[in-house]
């Protein structure tokens, strides 16, 4: 289980739909006044966007707090190493007060990142930024990952040419003045802290399709469309913004825009859902230390803990 003489924190992560909220309601229920709940999401993050990340409701937050839901307004953008300096923040805090941080969600970046730790990066260079916007206008983005190529194989192979927010930063940083600070590694939590890793697997893909095809429904509808709506409207969202790459947000701006019919959106959806657990279970199968229960062992993941944390 790792260094005793270390604070505890638990990694509950698991695709879309696998129930890790529920699962950490149980678990904050069986063992009380011994864990404090920070969210891993990086759409439930924002305030407002609420119908399509499948947020919890209000009485639910309100007797089972998450740290780090409606941390921030869609008009900012919450990224990465935002995400490590306030879950690493909120850890000590949650072990100051004599409590185990309960880290809960379905965002694998985040959790890698935040166990590994990340690159620092450098600023963002405006004047770069514009000239890079103007080539891209000009030549498309083709001309543009050639160039990412040239200077970074390996990171030209994680980004699509399509997928031109990403590509102009990487190519910015490759770039920059203060590339030689790219290096320079800025350290996860792993160092600090025994982390009980725990991933809802499911062991049969079926199952986990049938839940995603129920919960859709739910998250995917007009009251959807009217919050998005609302979102833009009122934040004047730019279209690269991560929400509007989201799956559910992603279908409904695309009914927004007339892209898509309302009448496709929840099937597009689904598929988009079913895409995104796959991302994420591939994350997972790849993750190092990670103990693996299906969906319906949280009886066996709660005697891991008791176990894990001696309770």
């Amino acid at each position: 289980m790792g260094n005793q003489s270390k604070p505890s924190a638990i990694f509950l992560l698991g695709p879309t739909a696998s129930g890790k909220t529920r699962w950490a309601i149980e678990i904050i229920d069986k063992f009380p006044n011994t864990f404090e709940l920070i969210s891993v999401d990086s759409v439930q993050v924002y305030k407002g966007c609420n119908v399509g990340s499948g947020k919890p409701d209000q009485d639910t937050l309100k007797k089972y707090p998450h740290y780090l839901i409606d941390h921030c307004s869609v008009s900012e953008i919450y990224n990465v190493a935002e995400f490590i300096k306030d879950a690493s923040n909120l850890a000590k805090k949650i072990v100051d007060d004599g409590k185990v941080p309960l880290f809960v969600g379905g965002t694998m970046m985040y959790f890698k990142s935040l166990f590994e730790g990340i690159h620092s990066l450098p600023n963002a260079d405006s004047e770069l930024r514009k000239k890079l916007d103007a080539e891209l206008k000009e030549n498309g983005p083709n001309k543009l990952f050639d160039q990412l190529v040239k200077l970074n194989p390996t990171k030209a192979r994680e980004i699509s040419p399509n997928d031109k927010q990403r590509l102009i930063r990487a190519i910015e940083i490759e770039l920059s003045q203060d590339n030689q600070n790219k290096d320079s590694a800025k350290s996860g939590i792993r160092n600090e802290f025994n982390i009980i890793q725990i991933g809802i697997f499911p062991n049969q893909r079926a199952e986990l399709h049938k839940r995603i095809e129920k919960r859709q429904p739910v998250l995917v509808n007009d009251k959807l469309i009217n919050e998005l709506d609302e979102l833009i409207m009122n934040n004047n969202l730019e279209k690269n913004h991560p929400i509007l790459k989201a799956v559910n947000y992603k279908q409904a701006f695309m009914v927004l825009n007339g892209s898509l019919k309302e009448s496709e959106m929840l099937e597009k959806s689904i598929f988009g859902t079913r895409q995104l657990a796959k991302r994420q279970i591939t994350w997972m199968r790849s993750w190092q230390d990670l103990s693996f229960f299906d969906l319906h062992e949280q009886d066996a993941a709660n005697e891991f803990i008791k176990k894990g944390l001696k309770l």
